[in-house]
């Protein structure tokens, strides 16, 4: 027979999708008579978000809190109650500024305080479970507190009018655009009025910003030194801004120095270098007036009209040349400009003369100096590159004199064929080439020449030191006098401008343009061949020699590819990128007739080959070739940029 029930559980009770939450009892009657029970909470299943709404604000003022309020329901519109939403608001490079969070009573949520103090757009987003709402707020600025000046010139010249700008601003720098303010304008020097006020082209003493949170204003100083100009207005810091007003020259004196004296007179012939010097350095670029008495149409010298006195110059200096009809007369030089605010010039004069007749004069004495084209860090000079060397005598040479030149019997080193001093000039320029053969040498040069009726010849010596090695990896190409071409087989460190030494060292800059089969100045290239384009040839015409000298632009490993170059049907000015032309040529063989070598500068001596006849002809990196393509083409280089 069965025993009696000691012990009953329930368990694995479930329900589908209740409606609402409820609790109860579940029992269980047993045949035996025996009744259970238990106890049983039924929970509804989380609801799930449906909209998200923002209520507010849609404005704010900037340092004051606030909070944002919305609405979070289900998918049937009912709110939902406990839930947790995340409130951010971003700015308008969508950085999130402020975060906040809260949680839903019957739906609603409040997040705050939150307070900005930064004026303009905004956007708050509110986030409960994936679901998310934005909305826009502004951030307006607070009530006006200062004034600040947003444009001021930092210096002008007495009379010179500047323009000035002030800003009405909150405590937060917020610039404010609502309301009317009359700013009150003052300009002291010390306690010492030192200009006047303009808008509108009256004078003012005030000026209102009403629409808007600037107004802007005209400043004329009247005096010179440090003035202090402020912005005022009832109720708000005021702004300020320092001004200097150089002081103009208020006197200029004027000498002049013969460069040849003969008995206490200047002997005619010779150059006469006049200086002119003011009282303080000059406020600004001056033109100064240049007379000469009697007037220069006699014809016995010759002057500029004008010196230029460069701003923060206390002097300037000018060459009169004479003639030796020149002898036994006077000359009065005066100079004269009128400084800043003066209604008068200030001006001086000097007297020179009566000049010295030249007769018997010849050069007595010679001096040689020589200036390397490019040196290293020590002051060596590179080998290589050029060395300029200028001549000068005392007096001007009375004929043409042939100039003996000795390198001392060095192999690495050459000067022109012939250097002549030409009659009436004291100074003959002449450059020197080097090879790399110079390196960890010096050169002595010696000049001579006899002058008439002397005896023996004079002479001067100069030496110049190099550097131990010439340069490894490093662009180098060496310029003289007049056109010459040149090329660069990849991108280097330096300017076209910059590599040739400046624009004063050149007089004209031309790319060939293979598209248009004509000449592109230098202010008509694009950026990349004003910088130095790979492989196309250029043509300078240069005022003075120069060594060019550059490393490799350095690039990334990926990039480290060697440049190519498009070449059209007809001629091609184009660059070597290694030696030896045939191999230059290679990328377009088959499609190029005719070499022809400019000279102007290059290092091959051949003149011209064809495209049958072409062997072991030199082309140097740094040369540029006219090439004739019979059909369009691409020119390889052969040298890749050196990684970085």
């Amino acid at each position: 027979m069965p025993g009696a029930v000691t012990q009953l559980t329930i368990s694995d009770l479930t329900m589908q999708a209740p409606a609402s939450a409820s609790s109860g009892q579940v029992g269980v009657a047993l045949a035996d008579g025996t009744n259970v029970s238990a106890g049983i909470t039924i929970q509804q299943a989380p609801q799930a978000v449906g909209t998200v709404t923002i209520t507010g604000p849609s404005s704010a003022t900037a340092g004051q809190d606030f909070n944002v309020t919305g609405s979070i329901t289900d998918a049937a519109g009912q709110p939902l109650s406990g839930k947790t939403v995340t409130v951010n608001i971003k700015n308008s490079n969508g950085v999130v500024v402020a975060s906040k969070t809260a949680s839903t009573v019957v739906g609603n949520f409040e997040a705050g305080p939150f307070n900005l103090t930064a004026a303009g757009s905004y956007t708050i987003e509110a986030t409960c479970d994936t679901v998310s709402r934005t909305a826009t707020l502004t951030v307006n600025a607070a009530a006006a507190a200062k004034l600040v000046f947003t444009a001021s010139p930092a210096s002008l010249l007495k009379g010179q009018v500047g323009s000035f700008t002030v800003e009405r601003r909150d405590q937060y720098d917020n610039p404010v655009s609502s309301g009317t303010t009359t700013v009150y304008l003052s300009a002291v020097k010390g306690t010492q009025a030192a200009g006047y006020f303009t808008s509108g082209g009256i004078t003012v003493s005030s000026v209102t910003i009403s629409s808007g949170a600037t107004a802007t204003f005209n400043f004329t100083p009247t005096v010179d030194g440090t003035i202090t100009i402020t912005a005022s207005a009832s109720g708000l810091t005021a702004a300020t801004a320092n001004l200097t007003v150089p002081a103009p020259p208020s006197t200029v004196t004027l000498s002049l120095t013969p460069a040849l004296v003969s008995g206490g007179k200047p002997v005619a012939g010779a150059d006469i270098t006049a200086t002119l010097t003011t009282n303080v350095p000059a406020d600004k670029d001056y033109t100064v007036n240049i007379t000469l008495t009697p007037s220069a149409d006699t014809g016995w010298f010759n002057a500029p009209p004008t010196v230029t006195l460069n701003q923060g110059q206390s002097s300037a200096t000018f060459t009169i040349n004479t003639t030796q009809n020149a002898a036994g007369r006077e000359l009065t030089v005066a100079v004269s400009f009128t400084p800043s605010g003066a209604t008068n010039p200030i001006s001086a004069s000097q007297k020179v003369g009566p000049f010295a007749a030249p007769t018997g004069l010849v050069p007595s004495s010679v001096t040689l100096t020589l200036t390397p084209a490019a040196t290293d860090a020590s002051g060596r000079a590179i080998p290589g590159t050029l060395i300029n060397a200028v001549l000068t005598t005392d007096v001007p040479a009375d004929k043409d004199y042939p100039i003996t030149i000795d390198l001392g019997g060095v192999t690495w080193a050459s000067v022109p064929a012939s250097v002549t001093l030409p009659k009436g000039q004291r100074s003959e320029a002449f450059v020197i080439t080097t090879t790399n053969g110079a390196a960890g040498n010096s050169l002595t040069v010696e000049v001579s020449f006899t002058p008439t009726g002397a005896a023996r010849s004079i002479s001067d010596t100069a030496s110049v030191t190099f550097a131990p090695s010439a340069p490894s990896g490093v662009y180098t190409r060496n310029l003289t006098f007049g056109w010459q071409v040149f090329s660069m087989p990849v991108k280097l460190e330096r300017s076209l401008v910059d590599l040739l030494g400046g624009a004063d060292k050149f007089e004209a800059l031309y790319i060939w343009d293979t598209t248009s089969g004509a000449w592109k100045p230098y202010s008509q290239m694009t950026s990349e061949e004003q910088y130095g384009k790979p492989l196309a040839g250029y043509l300078v015409k240069m005022k003075q020699p120069a060594s060019a000298l550059a490393n490799y632009q350095r690039v990334p490993g990926t990039q480290a590819v060697p440049p190519t170059l498009a070449l059209k049907q007809g001629w091609n000015l184009v660059g070597a990128s290694g030696t030896g032309l045939k191999n230059v040529l290679a990328s377009v063989k088959g499609k190029y007739s005719t070499v022809v070598n400019p000279g102007l500068g290059n290092n091959a001596s051949w003149s011209a080959v064809t495209s049958e006849s072409i062997s072991t002809e030199v082309a140097a990196i740094g040369d540029a070739y006219w090439v004739f393509m019979t059909a369009d083409g691409t020119l390889a280089g052969l040298m890749a940029p050196p990684v970085q």
